[in-house]
C-alpha cells in the first residue's frame, strides 16, 4: 500500500480536485480517496470519471450535490461557535477583491475551531502549518458533475 498527501492549494474545490485527479490518474492501483472539512468536496468531483476510484472516506467533511456550492451548505446552519477565529488578507498584486483575498484562521482559536478533539500541542502546530483559503472558494460550483 501506497499513501499519498498531495497539497491542495485551497483555491477552489474544483481547482483542487483537478490537481488531485491528475496524482489519482497516475497511480498503479486501486485508489481510496480520504477528504477533511474542505476536502470532501475536492475528494467528490476528483473521483468522478476515475475508474481505479474504489472508496471515499469523508472525515468530518462537506458532501454535495451536482452542483452545490461549499457556500449553500454553510448558509444552511448557524455559524461555527469561533466564527471570529478567521482574518484574510489579500493576494499579492490582486485588488481587495472577494477572489483576491485568502482567509486564515487565528493561531491562538484554530485549536478550538479546527481541532478541538486533537491535544492542544497537535493544534498549535496546525495552527502554525495551516494553508489559506481563497475567499472564492466557497461559491465555487464545487459538487460532482451532474
Amino acid at each position: 500500500m501506497v499513501v499519498c498527501t498531495p497539497a491542495l492549494g485551497l483555491r477552489s474545490p474544483s481547482q483542487d480536485a483537478a490537481l488531485l485527479r491528475d496524482v489519482v490518474r497516475r497511480a498503479d492501483g486501486p485508489v481510496v480517496l480520504v477528504g477533511h472539512g474542505y476536502g470532501g468536496a475536492v475528494i467528490a468531483h476528483a473521483a468522478t470519471g476515475a475508474d481505479h476510484v474504489v472508496a471515499l472516506c469523508y472525515v468530518a467533511a462537506f458532501g454535495f450535490d451536482a452542483g452545490e456550492r461549499l457556500l449553500d451548505v454553510i448558509n444552511r446552519f448557524a455559524p461555527m461557535p469561533q466564527a471570529n477565529a478567521a482574518w484574510t488578507t489579500d493576494l499579492p498584486g490582486d485588488e481587495a477583491v472577494l477572489e483576491g483575498r485568502e482567509l486564515y484562521l487565528c493561531v491562538e482559536r484554530f485549536p478550538q475551531a479546527y481541532a478541538g478533539d486533537l491535544p492542544l500541542s497537535v493544534g498549535a502546530a496546525l495552527a502554525q502549518a495551516q494553508c489559506p483559503l481563497a475567499m472564492g472558494a466557497p461559491a465555487d460550483r464545487s459538487g460532482p458533475p451532474a
